[in-house]
């Protein structure tokens, strides 16, 4: 018998070993890239505006009328597709923004959407996660109704990116109702959403989460055609992750940062935004933050550009949108950009798309969509 004993703690032993030798092995292969702040003023990029689709007064056709935009994408013929959460279906526009067609419905059936919060085209594909319907429903790109992914072991697909290579990027959504929790994971999943590996794991109790706010659980991440970047939620640090598209961390890239106070103005506007977000929302009762996020947003352009929307010490000014630009990981420059997003907080209400040679801002506040083209 102790012999037997012996054996199994020399096993164990072993076992430990070998795990705590493959840690530090991983360690040693991630790559830390630093890198120190750009000073001055943001450089402005020359950019123009393509079009603005919104709301028309005069417009008669209520299939064609913009209510309630919360993603878009692109097919690959440059066909804008925009989703709209309150009617719940998508209205396509041609390369010039007008209106071709409208498809789908709110409801519960099949090819019917409950409330739509993603959407993304794959392979010309259209994925739509659906929160409320716990589904992500399929269609092709003339309308089509191509049936549902269901019955998710890891949570609902929330907020999903295709990643390229048979690969999606995004959160997964998940409700303990024994344990009173509420899970908001970002995961690795392949192209029928199966989870490969989870990235980032986030767990709230039902009551703390009723008191939150997208800032204080949002991870940015984005995707290049290489690399998973995941910007770490945090008020002192400034650090990116990145990862394989098999969800192995490869590297970390950071950059010189202090931890800045929300000025007045910025909680103003921050109060304004959580109302705009949350229906039958008193102002005053939002708790504000004390501290701005480092890193608020991620995005990536089809020339593997990053682009950080970071805090900075200076008030957003209404009109000018900063972003430190990255290559390889290294940071090349400051732009600024006349989006009017706020860079100080995460604004649920003002989202930013880079697709293809393009850059859009969705705006429910104004309930628009807005196209731009900018070279760096």
């Amino acid at each position: 018998m102790k012999i037997l004993v012996l054996l199994a703690v020399l096993l164990l032993m072993f076992s430990c070993s070998k795990e705590q030798k493959d840690e530090a092995k991983n360690a040693a292969t991630i790559e830390k890239i630093k890198n120190d702040g750009i000073r001055g003023e943001p450089e402005k990029i020359e950019f123009e505006e393509l079009f603005t689709i919104g709301v028309d007064e005069n417009e008669a056709d209520t299939l064609k009328i913009l209510k309630r935009p919360v993603d878009i994408d692109l097919d690959s013929k440059g066909r804008l597709f925009v989703l709209d959460v309150r009617d719940g279906n998508i209205k396509v526009y041609d390369v010039d923004g007008s209106w071709i067609t409208t498809f789908g419905k709110q409801g519960n059936g099949p090819g019917e959407i409950a409330r739509p919060q993603s959407m993304v085209i794959y392979n010309d594909t259209i994925l739509i996660g659906d929160r409320m319907g716990r589904k992500v429903a399929m269609f092709d790109t003339d309308g089509n109704y191509l049936g549902d992914f269901k019955d998710f072991e890891e949570g609902v697909p929330d907020n999903f990116i295709s990643l390229g290579k048979g690969r999606m990027g995004g959160f997964l959504n998940t409700r303990n109702r024994q344990e009173g929790k509420f899970g908001y994971n970002l995961a690795v999943m392949n192209s029928n959403f199966k989870v490969l590996q989870v990235l980032e794991k986030n767990s709230f109790s039902f009551e703390d989460f009723a008191k939150m706010t997208p800032q204080d659980f949002t991870v940015p991440f984005t995707a290049d055609k290489n690399f998973i970047y995941v910007g770490e939620n945090s008020e002192t640090n400034y650090k990116i992750n990145f990862f394989d598209f098999d969800g192995n961390k490869k590297g970390e890239i950071t950059r010189s940062y202090r931890k800045l106070t929300l000025s007045d103005k910025d909680k103003e506007e921050y109060k304004i935004s959580v109302s705009n977000m949350r229906r039958r929302h008193n102002e005053d009762e939002t708790v504000v933050p004390k501290f701005k996020k480092s890193i608020n947003s991620i995005y990536s352009d089809r020339n593997d550009y990053l682009f950080v929307l970071a805090s900075t010490e200076e008030d957003f000014d209404g009109v000018n949108t900063p972003f430190d630009v990255y290559k390889d990981g290294k940071l090349i420059k400051k732009i600024s950009l006349p989006l009017e997003v706020n860079n100080n907080f995460f604004d649920i209400t003002e989202r930013i798309v880079f697709k293809q040679d393009k850059v859009f801002k969705i705006d429910l506040k104004n309930q628009a969509v807005k196209a731009f083209r900018f070279s760096l």
